[in-house]
C-alpha cells in the first residue's frame, strides 16, 4: 500500500472536452505554500452576540455556562428556523441530522447524513425505496420568517445521500434536483440516482414530480450509475448531470423531450468516464502534495488516474471538478463540447494543472478577473493547528483559497483566507475547547460579480468574506449556531458543512446545520453597505430598526430545539469523504 493511500493532497487541471484522449497543455503551478490571511472588520449590530475572545472559538467556558446555547452572531441577524425532524402536517419524521444542501426557486433540499455510515464497504446492495427513517428533507422557504420542511424523499437515490445532492432552475422555470447514494467504492454494485422536477413559479414546494424509474416505478431510482458515485452536479441548461470518484456524465437531453412518458429515464444516455484519461499527480506525502516541481509531467503512465470530489458546471459550458488526493484526485475543467457530443469518442485537451487543495470548488468574478474558490476538508475532528494543513484531510485545520484563473494556462493562488482560531499559537485553546473550525463546502453572492464568500466553517457555523481585495479577504459577517443540545442534555456544539444559499432579492442566506436544523439568516444594513450591496426589503421584521439604525438580533435566542438521539449525531464526527483505501488504484509503470 502506498503512502498515497493515507495521504491526500490536492492539484487541480484544467480539461477542454473534445473527448477522451488527454493531452497536456499547461505546466504545474508551482506556487510556494500559502500562508492564510487572517483579517476580519466587524459592523455587529447593537443586539447581536459577537465572540468574545479569539476569532472561530466557542469558549470552553461558554459551553459550560449555556452561554453557547444563545449562538454567536456579528453582521447577520437570524430570520427564520426550523428543525429537520417532523414535516409541517406532523405526519412524517426523520432524523435531525443534516449535511448537505441544494437548492431550486424558493424550495431547499437538505440530504440527511444518519446513513453516511452504512455505506460501502458496509453495505454490499444498493439501497431500496423506503417510508420512514432517513431522506431528504424539501424545505419550503416561500415564507422565510416560517420555513417549514413539507416532505420527506425516501427513493433509494435519497435515502443515504449526504453529500451527493444537487439542484438547479433551468432558464424555462423548471427546478431540477438530482440525489444518489453517496459512495467511495467504484467497484461495487450500481449506484441510484433519483430525478425530480419540479415548476419554480408553484407556491408549494411538496409538489415535486418524480421521474419514474421505467421498469420499476415505486421501488427503484430514476437511473442507476455503472460505477461510484460520489458527488453530482446538473448543468446550469439541465442537459448533463456529472458525478465524481469517478468523474463522468449522462446526458439527459432525450430525457427531456420525453419528460412525459413513463419510459423517460429510459432515454438517459451513459456519456462515459473520463478518469480512465485523465493523469493524476506523482505519489506524495504532506507538503510535496502542495508544491509539485515545476518540472513534473502530470500526464503518463506512471501517474494514476483521477478521482475527483467535486464538480461544478458554469453557464459557459465549462465545468470545474475539484479532487483531494495527489495520487489520483485533481480538479479539472471541461467545456460540454465534442467529448459530450461524441458520446466520450472525441480527445479531451488538459489546459492546465496546478497544485492546491481541493474538495469544494466554486468559480468567482472579482474586478472583472476570473477566479476558482476552492479548499480541503478535515472532518475527523482532528483539525486542530498544531498539525499543518498538509495533513488534510486526516488532520490540521482547511481553509478557503482564491486561485486567479484569468489565464487558465497558468493559474495562480493568491490567498488563503482563515480564522484566527486556527492559527498555531491557538492550537492549545482549540484543543481545550474542541473546535473544529475547518471548512468544509463554500459559495459566493454572485459567480459573475463576487462581492463574498459564504464558507460552511465546521464548529465555527457560516463565515462571511469579503473577497473585493482578493489578495486580502476579510471576513466581515457570521452566524454560529452554537451549542444546539435539547432541554436537560449535555451540551452539543453545532456544525455546518453543507453548500450555502444566498437569496441576492431579499439579502438573506439559507444553510442546514448538522444538529440544530434549517436556518434564514440575513445581512444587517450596516454590512450590506460595508460589502456595497444595494439596498433589499427583508422578512426581518423591522423591530430590528431604532432610529432608522439596524440593531440586529441576538444569536438563537428564543430557538427550541429537539432533545438529540443517536441516530441524531452518529456521523458527528465520522463523517467522511476519504477516497482511499475503496478507490486507490496501484500506480502504474
Amino acid at each position: 500500500m502506498t503512502a498515497a493511500v493515507w495521504w491526500r493532497g490536492t492539484f487541480a487541471a484544467g480539461v477542454l472536452l473534445s473527448g477522451i484522449v488527454v493531452s497536456q497543455a499547461g505546466a504545474w503551478d508551482n506556487s510556494p505554500l500559502t500562508k492564510p490571511v487572517v483579517l476580519h472588520s466587524y459592523h455587529c449590530g447593537a443586539r447581536d452576540l459577537p465572540e468574545h475572545g479569539i476569532q472561530g472559538d466557542v469558549p470552553k467556558a461558554d459551553q459550560k455556562d449555556g452561554r453557547a446555547k444563545d449562538g454567536y452572531n456579528c453582521g447577520l441577524e437570524r430570520v427564520g428556523f426550523t428543525p429537520l425532524a417532523k414535516t409541517a402536517d406532523g405526519r412524517d419524521s426523520r432524523p435531525n441530522a443534516n449535511a448537505n444542501m441544494a437548492w431550486a426557486g424558493r424550495c431547499a433540499y437538505v440530504s440527511g447524513s444518519a446513513s453516511s455510515l452504512f455505506n460501502p464497504p458496509v453495505v454490499t446492495k444498493a439501497p431500496t425505496a423506503q417510508t420512514t427513517g432517513a431522506g431528504i428533507a424539501v424545505v419550503d422557504v416561500h415564507h422565510p420568517a416560517h420555513p417549514k420542511m413539507v416532505k420527506i424523499l425516501r427513493m433509494p437515490g435519497g435515502v443515504a445521500t449526504s453529500e451527493t445532492i444537487n439542484a438547479i432552475t433551468r432558464p424555462n422555470g423548471m427546478g431540477v434536483l438530482v440525489v444518489g447514494e453517496y459512495g467511495n467504492d467504484p467497484k461495487s454494485y450500481d449506484k441510484p440516482m433519483d430525478i425530480y422536477t419540479y415548476d419554480t413559479r408553484d407556491p408549494d414546494c411538496a409538489n415535486l414530480r418524480h421521474v419514474p424509474n421505467p421498469y420499476h416505478p415505486k421501488t427503484r431510482a430514476t437511473y442507476y450509475w455503472p460505477q461510484n458515485i460520489h458527488n453530482l452536479t446538473v448543468t446550469p441548461d439541465g442537459k448533463y448531470v456529472y458525478a465524481t470518484i469517478p468523474v463522468a456524465a449522462v446526458d439527459l437531453r432525450d430525457m427531456w423531450r420525453h419528460l412525459h412518458s413513463p419510459a423517460a429515464a429510459s432515454y438517459i444516455k451513459y456519456v462515459g468516464n473520463l478518469n480512465d484519461n485523465i493523469g493524476g499527480a506523482p505519489v506524495g506525502v504532506g507538503p510535496v502534495n502542495d508544491v509539485i516541481p515545476p518540472e513534473a509531467d502530470p500526464v503518463g503512465p506512471q501517474f494514476v488516474t483521477d478521482n475527483s470530489h467535486e464538480a461544478w458546471a458554469t453557464n459557459d459550458k465549462t465545468v470545474y471538478i475539484g479532487g483531494q488526493q495527489a495520487s489520483g484526485d485533481m480538479f479539472t475543467i471541461i467545456r460540454d463540447g465534442a467529448w459530450l457530443a461524441s458520446d466520450g469518442k472525441k480527445p479531451a485537451k488538459i489546459v492546465s494543472q496546478w497544485a492546491g487543495r481541493g474538495h469544494s470548488i466554486r468559480t468567482a468574478t472579482i474586478g472583472g478577473q476570473h477566479y476558482v474558490l476552492h479548499s480541503e476538508e478535515s472532518p475527523f475532528g482532528t483539525g486542530y493547528s498544531c498539525v499543518p494543513q498538509e495533513a488534510n484531510p486526516f488532520a490540521g485545520p482547511s481553509q478557503p483559497f482564491l486561485t486567479n484563473i484569468d489565464d487558465p494556462t497558468r493559474p495562480k493562488t493568491v490567498a488563503e483566507m482563515g480564522l484566527q482560531i486556527n492559527e498555531v499559537k491557538n492550537c492549545p485553546t482549540q484543543l481545550a475547547d474542541g473546535i473544529d473550525a475547518s471548512v468544509h463546502y463554500h459559495d459566493v453572492d454572485n459567480a459573475k460579480h463576487t462581492h463574498f464568500v459564504l464558507a460552511s466553517m465546521w464548529n465555527a457555523g457560516i463565515r462571511i468574506f469579503d473577497v473585493r481585495d482578493p489578495a486580502k479577504p476579510t471576513e466581515v459577517a457570521y452566524f454560529n449556531p452554537g451549542d444546539v443540545a435539547g432541554p436537560g442534555q449535555a451540551p452539543l456544539l453545532d456544525h455546518v458543512w453543507g453548500h450555502i444559499h444566498y437569496d441576492a432579492k431579499r439579502g438573506e442566506i439559507w444553510f442546514a446545520s448538522a444538529s440544530g436544523g434549517f436556518f434564514v439568516v440575513r445581512i444587517e444594513d450596516q454590512v450590506r453597505r460595508q460589502l456595497q450591496l444595494p439596498a433589499v426589503a427583508s422578512s426581518a421584521p423591522r423591530t430590528d430598526l431604532r432610529h432608522g439604525i439596524d440593531v440586529g438580533a441576538p444569536g438563537t435566542v428564543g430557538v427550541r430545539y429537539p432533545r438529540y438521539s443517536l441516530a441524531d449525531i452518529a456521523t458527528k464526527d465520522q463523517f467522511y469523504c476519504l477516497v482511499a483505501p475503496y478507490t486507490q488504484q496501484p500506480l502504474k509503470g
